[in-house]
């Protein structure tokens, strides 16, 4: 399998516009993503059906006329009756399966559809799992012919576009709608770390009691997560942090749970900060240089993803994750500090670690002065004479003492 996925090959001479992919029975089937020219709102004439992941077919920027305005049938052509669907970029449909793909299908041959756009913001994933679907379900000849998921994904890329279909959960959804043979594994997985680090794993002794190597004995570097479901999610993003965006200024900063509520900005200090961490899975914008999609936080400030800014500078990435300067592991390019190539988890590590050091430190000045003499020594002790002539071995006599 080429390394596309990971970001190490170009998307830049696949697919542009809306092919027609698929025609089955008088139904036209066409596919595209909104960053490659792409969407039912730049067809002409309109289609009579769109079906796409709710982050393309709500901000499709075709002109929106309420219902019963007679010029709404005047918009390029007329307007499609649109699906959306919650589908996150490199995943699969969060709440349909495979009834619904049947039912789809069905009403398409009942209401009379003739033209179908398929789509998702780059046109590879989820419009890829769409066309596998609704070709074979509707009957393409050559899709039925397909023995299993993998095959009928190649199928779909020969005639369509090399990069569809973009993840292994991908081509297992396929397989369970259509009840088919997943087949051959078309993608390579992240391997499991070898070390015991976990992201919230700050202690010397992991889960399983054994104590941790010595910095010596550590392997080298490798990926942060632990393939564990309760310490990231699906998608990898860690579960114990969340994402903010400054309302006023747009600038995003990571907050984690155990810290102080994130009140203000810290760029403008303006108190309006919004929960971003949804806006990690809406992959709308594109690289110039790689041509991958990735999330407008993925991008960094060069106009470049932040894995292209990274190589640039001359920091090491392995499979799309960049390389902390702190801890030498891997995260995700969104999870990465660019101005100093380390991660905000270890960044916050180094800040806990500081203000425990400050904290032992006041602690034992403050307990350095306990078992020693008061300070108003007179009160206790009689003051010891200037002159000690005749006053014997410790200056005083006995009138002294007494």
């Amino acid at each position: 399998m080429s390394d596309w996925m990971n970001g190490y090959a170009s998307k830049a001479n696949c697919h542009t516009g809306n092919p027609v992919v698929f025609t089955i029975d008088g139904v036209v089937i066409h596919a595209g993503g909104h960053s490659r020219n792409g969407g039912w709102h730049r067809m002409s004439p309109m289609p009579d059906l769109a079906i796409g992941p709710a982050q393309v077919m709500d901000n499709s920027r075709a002109t929106v006329v309420p219902d019963g305005f007679s010029c709404r049938g005047n918009i390029g052509g007329g307007s499609p009756q649109i699906i959306s669907i919650d589908w996150p970029d490199f995943s699969i449909p969060q709440d349909v399966h495979r009834d619904f793909w049947l039912a789809l299908v069905a009403d398409i041959k009942r209401l009379g559809i003739k033209t179908v756009s398929t789509q998702c913001v780059g046109g590879h994933g989820r419009t890829g799992v769409q066309l596998c679907i609704l070709g074979y379900l509707m009957g393409d000849a050559e899709c039925l012919k397909q023995p299993d998921a993998a095959a009928l994904t190649e199928y779909v890329r020969s005639i369509y576009c090399h990069h569809a279909v973009e993840g292994k959960s991908q081509q297992t959804y396929i397989a369970e709608v259509l009840q088919i043979p997943e087949g051959e594994s078309l993608f390579k997985s992240i391997a499991k770390p070898k070390s015991n680090f976990t992201f919230t794993d700050n202690s010397d002794y992991p889960m399983n009691g054994k104590k941790k190597a010595k910095a010596k004995d550590k392997p080298k570097a490798d990926y942060w997560m632990d393939e564990v479901e309760d310490e990231d999610d699906s998608d990898g993003f860690p579960s114990t942090w969340r994402l903010y965006a400054c309302e006023v200024c747009n600038h995003s900063q990571w907050s984690h749970i155990d810290d102080a509520n994130l009140e203000c900005c810290d760029e403008c200090g303006a108190p309006e900060m919004t929960n971003a961490t949804d806006g990690l899975y809406d992959m709308s914008g594109i690289c110039p240089k790689c041509d991958n999609t990735v999330s407008h936080f993925g991008m960094h400030k060069d106009g470049h993803c932040i894995v292209c800014a990274a190589e640039e500078a001359m920091v090491k990435t392995r499979d799309g994750f960049v390389q902390c300067k702190g801890n030498r592991k891997f995260y995700l390019p969104e999870f990465i500090d660019t101005d100093s190539w380390t991660s905000h988890e270890a960044t916050r590590n180094t800040r806990l670690k500081r203000e425990a050091a400050k904290k032992k430190k006041a602690a034992k000045k403050k307990g350095k002065g306990k078992g020693k003499q008061p300070k108003d020594k007179a009160e206790h002790y009689p003051a010891k004479p200037k002159n000690n002539k005749g006053k014997g071995k410790y200056g005083m006599n006995l009138d002294d003492w007494a």
